[in-house]
């Protein structure tokens, strides 16, 4: 069995039907059947139930691709790192970027891997954090930015490299960025919301306090994981976002922090990747160089971002 008889078995588990899988492959029917059963019989094991519509996996099939999935993404870096000792470190780094917050420091790391290491290809995928963990669970990305959340599934694990303040987040000139006194619960009612979905820790962790509270905010208008749409919204609208401090440092222009201590969150962020899983030499270099960015530059963005706002204001 070859890496090419792994992606035919997955993508006919994907589409539970050999001739659609077939038509993806642009292979026919009767060859990827034929292929099928060669590997059944390899592995003495039934590893689809044929039905008058489809086929669905059995235990076996499952069992099978959870292994040969591993197995490919070994091969994979296997071929990564020895094209590396060859031509020095090079080849490609698959990281799925929280864009609601990491995207702030992912360009400085991305940079940094390019001067030192030209040959090296960086792909950044954005999706939801369900989405993310997914893909990384199947080998489909190296590594995943995001939060270091206590529900992480036992096949991850997590490396916190700093901390994510949530701030109630409006336009400069909002009604509620006039107020003298701090923003109560209450003052909230009349505002709409724009948050990431509710899957995301930001919308879990805004509906959890304001649960303790005993609060019930207006429905979220808008959900959008794109931290350019949310802050567009904010600028030309009146409603109200949840929002990590260096994300609102990097927009800090035309964006007004509410003055709402009783919200008092911050996590923990990092790195996620999957446990007992080697990295690729790429993937190991943009992770030393994350881990120095974070560590160097995560505390004096804040600083940083409120002298630049003064000066504005000047």
């Amino acid at each position: 069995m070859d890496t090419q008889h792994i992606r035919f078995l997955r993508t006919v588990a994907e589409c539970g039907n050999i001739s659609a899988a077939a038509r993806e492959l642009g292979i026919t029917q009767p060859a990827l059947t034929k292929i099928v059963s060669r590997v059944e019989d390899v592995l003495g094991a039934r590893l689809f139930d044929r039905k008058p519509r489809g086929v669905d996996l059995t235990p076996f099939g499952e069992l099978v691709l959870q292994r040969l999935d591993k197995v490919e993404h070994e091969m994979l870096n296997l071929d990564s790192e020895i094209r590396a000792m060859k031509a020095g470190l090079a080849g490609t780094v698959t990281v799925g970027v929280g864009q609601y917050w990491i995207g702030h420091i992912v360009p400085n790391v991305v940079a940094r891997l390019m001067r030192t290491v030209p040959e090296v290809q960086v792909k950044l995928v954005t999706a939801t954090r369900d989405e993310l963990m997914a893909s990384l669970l199947r080998g489909k990305i190296d590594l995943m930015l995001g939060r270091i959340t206590d529900d992480l599934p036992d096949e991850l694990e997590g490396e916190a490299l700093g901390d994510v303040r949530l701030f109630l987040t409006v336009r400069d000139g909002h009604p509620l960025a006039a107020l003298k006194r701090q923003v109560r619960p209450d003052d909230l009612q009349p505002y709409r919301w724009v948050l990431p979905t509710a899957s995301d820790p930001t919308a879990i962790q805004m509906n959890s306090a304001f649960r303790e509270m005993g609060f019930v905010p207006r429905a979220v208008s808008v959900e959008a994981l794109s931290q350019n749409l949310i802050v567009g919204l904010l600028r030309t609208t009146d409603m109200i976002t949840a929002m990590p401090e260096i994300t609102v440092s990097k927009f800090a222009e035309g964006l007004c922090r509410l003055n709402a201590e009783w919200l008092g969150w911050s996590s923990r962020a990092g790195v996620i990747s999957v446990r007992d899983r080697s990295l690729s030499p790429c993937s190991i270099h943009f992770l030393e160089l994350l881990r120095k960015e974070m560590a160097a530059g995560q505390q004096p963005y804040g600083r940083r971002a409120k002298r630049g706002r003064r000066r504005r204001k000047a």
